[in-house]
């Protein structure tokens, strides 16, 4: 599949575009409420799996009030403290939930179809370690072989040279950007941008793709924002103007395939020069 003016660089999120967080989360959560209803001796009134799952949701909820990104080694150091268990054993029980299992439908063959004559790079918020397990585990990084992952702050304190080299290349290995929020997103589209190719940000947060668009009306920087309507953010707005919008990985990759994929210069501001 060749897109319209292709090659593309691809900005693409992982969580609840590609994947089903919120199910992944939950099914992990599930599981640690089972491991401490059979390692912890609390009592009969609890020894039922519905009294953990509340335990393990306060746990997380109460770290978020104090820092943002939560990492599954922060969460089992947690409920290791505090029920004196083997932390080990918590992170193991969190490892056997596959997330392979939570792709959305057609995610791997979207990603692959995209990989095509394009260059992806994922921008994704949360703990690095985590992002970079849910990559490999669940068969994306299979279709990114090559990829080079960094944590946008190390980039940050070095100006991003590492994503101009990047850029200033022939050959462009996949990206894997990990972000605790995504602040930086005008500046990474202005360092992308000196690559002179159109550039697709893919994302389920509507507060992202708004950002997009005003950093496209700001820099006519060749950008085109794509809502995956996914997540819990999916029933918040019915459309986004100024955006593309699909239902799913597989809807996307059915307007790929059909040609219906709008030209790339939907704003029609300047194009942005390199000096």
């Amino acid at each position: 599949m060749i897109l319209p003016n292709s090659p593309y660089v691809f900005l693409l999120d992982i969580d609840n575009a590609f994947i089903d967080t919120e199910k992944l989360r939950s099914a992990i959560f599930h599981g640690l409420a089972s491991y401490l209803n059979k390692r912890v001796d609390s009592g009969e009134e609890k020894t039922h799996r519905g009294y953990w799952l509340k335990i393990v949701s306060h746990f997380y909820e109460e770290m978020r009030k104090t820092n943002q990104i939560i990492s599954m080694d922060e969460l089992s150091d947690r409920i290791s403290l505090h029920f004196k268990l083997p932390q080990q054993e918590i992170f193991q029980t969190i490892m056997r939930v596959d997330p392979k299992n939570f792709l959305f439908a057609d995610s791997l063959k979207l990603i692959e179809e995209l990989g095509k004559n394009n260059h992806l790079v994922f921008y994704t918020e949360g703990a690095a370690r985590d992002q970079i397990l849910k990559i490999e585990r669940s068969g994306i990084g299979q279709k990114i072989l090559g990829y080079q992952a960094f944590r946008l702050e190390d980039l940050r304190q070095h100006n991003y040279d590492l994503l101009k080299d990047w850029v200033d290349t022939d050959e462009k290995p996949p990206l894997v950007l990990v972000d605790s929020n995504k602040k930086s997103l005008k500046s990474l589209v202005e360092v992308f941008s000196e690559a002179r190719m159109p550039i697709v940000l893919v994302d389920d947060k509507p507060g992202v793709i708004r950002d997009a668009i005003d950093i496209s009306k700001e820099t006519g920087i060749n950008l085109v924002p794509v809502w995956m309507k996914k997540g819990p953010y999916a029933g918040t707005v019915k459309k986004i103007e100024g955006a593309l919008t699909f239902n799913s990985p597989t809807h996307m990759k059915a307007r790929l395939e059909g040609s219906l994929f709008p030209k790339v210069e939907i704003y029609h501001y300047p194009f942005q020069t390199r000096r």
